[in-house]
């Protein structure tokens, strides 16, 4: 799974994050399950955390080019939806992956969304 792969390969796979995110965003509109929403919260936030990693490590990522801001647009169009719409389930597995993702999302923010 993509979300394996990830976490388990953050170089090869971060570069290519901005294009997956951007195509999972129309699809989060249309998620009414709660368990499909649950998947995309719980992906995001591996996803985020893969950034982090990356970030974190950059003297031994391969494209030193790589800044937060270059995912900071998809990911807060996902954040604006798991924090606007999803947040009010009841079901609290779902609010606790969207807790977890909120989480790892805002260490992708730009400076000027965090005020």
């Amino acid at each position: 799974s993509d979300v394996l792969l990830a976490m388990q390969n953050v170089f090869s796979v971060v570069p290519h994050l901005k294009d997956l995110m951007g195509r999972m965003l129309p699809m989060m509109g249309a998620a009414r399950q709660e368990n499909i929403r649950w998947v995309f919260a719980t992906t995001f936030a591996r996803f985020c955390e893969s950034i982090v990693e990356y970030l974190a490590n950059m003297e031994k990522a391969p494209n030193k080019s790589i800044k937060k801001e270059d995912f900071a647009g998809e990911v807060y169009s996902a954040y604006e939806v798991m924090f606007t719409v999803w947040l009010q389930t009841k079901e609290p597995k779902l609010r606790l992956a969207i807790v977890e993702a909120v989480g790892y999302m805002t260490h992708c923010f730009s400076p000027s969304r965090l005020t």
